[in-house]
């Protein structure tokens, strides 16, 4: 078993401050830095594009509520066959929605999930 993140042997760049505290912070709140963030700390620029992203898609301005992102990003996994990011998003669907069946049926087949009942819950819960 080897501790590095990618296949790549890529040595990770002097972080700044900014991204420690960045680090840190996801240490806090998940106990953990996501392999996904880690697999771009070998050029800041890279992780802090990737980040901006992430925000923006996940956090940022919409009429989709947190738990109605999540459902998207499982199906776009699902879609895109990455399991890391299928694990990832199937687990908040399972936390924000209080029902871990919708999150378990996200993640086994998003198509055959209960859908409408889900969009219902949603729109009780609308957060930008």
């Amino acid at each position: 078993m080897t501790d590095r993140i990618t296949a790549l042997d890529l040595v990770q760049a002097e972080l700044s401050e900014a991204t420690k505290a960045y680090f840190a912070k996801c240490e806090e709140k998940l106990g953990l830095v996501p392999n996904v963030l880690l697999a771009y700390a070998f050029d800041e620029k890279k992780l802090r594009a990737f980040t901006d992203m992430y925000n923006d898609l996940m956090l940022g301005d919409s009429g989709l509520s947190k738990l109605e992102r999540e459902m998207i990003a499982v199906a776009v996994s699902s879609i895109n066959q990455c399991f890391y990011c299928l694990t990832a998003h199937g687990a908040a669907v399972r936390q924000l929605s209080g029902e871990p069946a919708l999150g378990e049926m996200m993640v086994m087949n998003f198509r055959a999930a209960d859908l409408p009942l889900a969009s219902a819950r949603c729109s009780n819960s609308r957060s930008s």
